[in-house]
């Protein structure tokens, strides 16, 4: 059986909208931070709220564990009124990092996972609307790109973009198996289901940077997971 045969089978349709993510462990240094607020933050969870879209009032909130107290706004709090931006959709940890895909306000934010604070921001052109993050290793990322139709790779130790590439309509969520991407292209429900490639999964070599193949019959397929 090969690999995309094998990932069919371990693939899961995900639509939640809010998302939270449990802790293990360019714009620089937008303020200082509240000490006070760093207390137990590894026994916590970070929660995405989206805001109304053009509103740019998306937040990150954070959730301890053990009493389920929340703190809304985290975010903005230990970054001294630093927004995250307009319509967070995406969370993605990875050492001691988080990645925030922020989509209306075209940016992926990085921050301290065990304080909050802000590290850099990588900015992207007025239309790519980034929306799900996969981060290969410390120096791979890669962020789908809603309106643009193309996965960004970028570098999640400068955030800095170094290639794109060509997906169908909408591309969603993406997962990596075996040195492949596997991207959705959700077609953006009716919108653009007639298009070419809507209602589909894109699969990308992650070395050779080409597609290698595509899988369909998934209508409005918005995540993969492996």
């Amino acid at each position: 059986m090969n690999t995309i045969e094998t990932f069919v089978k371990r693939l899961l349709n995900v639509s939640c909208i809010v998302i939270c993510l449990l802790l293990f462990s360019c714009v620089d240094n937008p303020g200082n931070t509240n000490d006070d607020l760093v207390e137990d933050i590894e026994q916590s969870a970070y929660v995405v709220c989206e805001g109304l879209f053009g509103q740019n009032n998306g937040t990150i909130s954070r959730v301890t564990l053990h009493d389920f107290s929340v703190i809304n706004n985290f975010f903005s709090i230990v970054n001294k009124g630093f927004k995250i931006g307009d319509t967070p959709n995406d969370l993605a940890l990875h050492g001691k990092r988080i990645f925030v895909s922020v989509s209306g306000s075209n940016t992926l934010e990085q921050f301290d996972a065990l304080s909050g604070k802000s590290l850099s921001r990588l900015v992207f052109g007025n239309s790519k609307t980034p929306r799900k993050i996969v981060i290969l290793n410390d120096s791979t990322g890669f962020a789908t790109c809603l309106n643009d139709d193309v996965i960004v790779e970028f570098n999640p130790q400068n955030m800095s973009m170094r290639s794109e590439w060509k997906t169908g309509p909408a591309p969603e969520g993406a997962a990596v198996v075996d040195g492949k991407i596997f991207c959705a292209n959700s077609g953006y429900g009716v919108y653009r289901y007639k298009e070419a490639l809507a209602g589909s999964i894109s699969v990308f070599d992650i070395y050779s940077k080409t597609a290698i193949g595509n899988i369909g019959g998934l209508p409005n397929v918005v995540d993969v997971a492996a």
